[in-house]
């Protein structure tokens, strides 16, 4: 019904034209025909006869429809003279109302009425005045009606492509700091020639594969995020060597729930990238569990928490995932940096992840 009353196809307005014209025959034969209990009188040439009065007045009608519709009403909405209104209306009767005259008399003089000159004119302005106004009002209506609601769905539209735009924009800050680490500390390995480069590049190349393919896509499967954060935990096991320790709990319920593309990752980056410069052994520990219809994220690493909540890389960061979150649709989360002297944890949960494959999801990719 909505591709009827509002596309502008020309299948579905032709249909609407031909409806709305057929509701106008619909109507004005009714007039002419006997009441309701007396339908049982009605011949086929009283049918007949009514049916050509009603078709000699569509002229009329077709003009005064189509010039408010595709003439004055567009000038009107664009230059607001109330004036132009006025002048059309009196345009539009001086040749209506002479019209309907001659067509009343011409339908009185066919049926053989005796009647005299103000018969036919008080005739004439209930079909040249009063019905014309009706029918070109409902006309003018419905066509308000339908452009304002293809205005509200081309915004509705354009807000879906702004955030869009913005998560892309988002993403575009966050992916090119992690390739740039890891890319140096590649250069450095093949500089060392320690053999662990072209395992590092490898781990390197599936998680860009992802962020490249994956992240264009609205939702993706948790279970491919989980890849993905393996993945990543295992190249910055290579880069960083002995140097930390990471233990990553994850649960098996996870692999039919559905989340946005990447979305842990740059909480990842600011609990493994800061212990670059850090020397002695840092313990890492990541959970990423399913607690009924909640996703719980957690990271907690021994480093200075309290030095790193106040880089303005880390709270830029932070903000830019609270800005994904809400642009993704999850309104009910909760993100939170927990700062120790000695500690960092980072948490984040999220409601309203569903395992039911999203409808338009549903034919690319099945859990």
């Amino acid at each position: 019904m909505k591709s009827f009353f509002y596309s502008n196809k020309i299948a579905p307005r032709l249909s609407r034209h031909l409806a709305f014209w057929g509701c106008y025959f619909l109507l004005n034969m009714q007039t002419g025909l006997p009441n309701f209990w007396r339908w049982g009188l009605i011949t086929p040439y009283m049918l007949t006869t009514v049916f050509l009065e009603t078709l000699r007045f569509l002229p009329v009608y077709l003009l005064a429809v189509y010039s408010a519709l595709y003439l004055i009403l567009p000038i009107y909405l664009r230059k607001r003279r109330l004036n132009l209104l006025f002048g059309y209306a009196f345009v539009l009767f001086s040749i209506a109302i002479p019209a309907s005259y001659y067509v009343t008399e011409k339908n009185f003089m066919l049926r053989g009425f005796d009647s005299d000159a103000l018969d036919i004119f008080a005739a004439s302005l209930q079909n040249g005045l009063a019905n014309l106004i009706t029918f070109t009002g409902a006309a003018v209506i419905l066509k308000i009606m339908k452009d304002y609601w293809l205005r509200q769905r081309e915004n509705e539209l354009l807000a879906v492509e702004n955030i869009r735009n913005k998560l892309h924009l988002l993403k575009m800050q966050m992916h090119p700091r992690i390739l740039f680490a890891s890319l140096q500390r590649i250069y450095l390995a093949i500089d060392d020639a320690t053999g662990e480069a072209p395992e590092m590049i490898l781990k390197l190349s599936d998680l860009l594969s992802y962020l490249l393919y994956q992240s264009e896509t609205e939702l993706v499967l948790l279970g491919k995020e989980i890849q993905m954060i393996q993945n990543y935990l295992a190249l910055k096991k290579l880069e960083y060597k002995q140097e930390i320790d990471i233990q990553f709990v994850t649960s098996s319920t996870l692999y039919s729930y559905w989340i946005t593309p990447g979305l842990f990752l740059p909480l990842l980056e600011i609990g493994l990238e800061r212990s670059a410069g850090i020397k002695q052994q840092t313990s890492v520990i990541i959970q990423l569990l399913a607690m009924g219809t909640k996703i719980h994220f957690s990271l907690t690493n021994d480093l200075p928490g309290e030095t790193i909540a106040k880089d303005p890389a880390v709270q830029a960061t932070l903000r830019a995932v609270r800005e994904q979150l809400r642009n993704a649709g999850f309104q009910k989360t909760r993100l939170t940096l927990q700062s120790r002297a000695d500690s960092l944890t980072i948490v984040m949960q999220l409601k309203g992840i569903t395992s039911r494959v999203p409808d338009h999801l549903a034919k690319m990719e099945k859990p």
